[in-house]
């Protein structure tokens, strides 16, 4: 992204963090675990496919990733 804005990573992060309060990889993954609570909450796609839709390694860093995220695993939240 930052290669995109025709900036240095670092001045990239920066401005991620004065902006939005976090780095450029959480804001990521925040919107990441966010549309997957959307596609738990609205759809009857399973965690795995839904873990494979976002572009996750496997369904275990997943899961991972959302219990941190929520408080809670994804088999759960719905």
């Amino acid at each position: 992204m930052a290669k995109k804005m025709k900036m240095s990573e670092s001045s990239f992060t920066h401005l991620s963090k004065k902006n939005l309060g976090a780095s450029p990889a959480k804001v990521l993954l925040s919107c990441r675990m966010e549309r997957a609570a959307e596609l738990l909450k609205g759809t009857k796609m399973s965690v795995k496919e839904v873990s494979d839709s976002l572009a996750f390694e496997d369904q275990f860093h997943f899961s991972k990733a959302f219990r941190k995220h929520f408080g809670t695993p994804p088999s759960v939240f719905r």
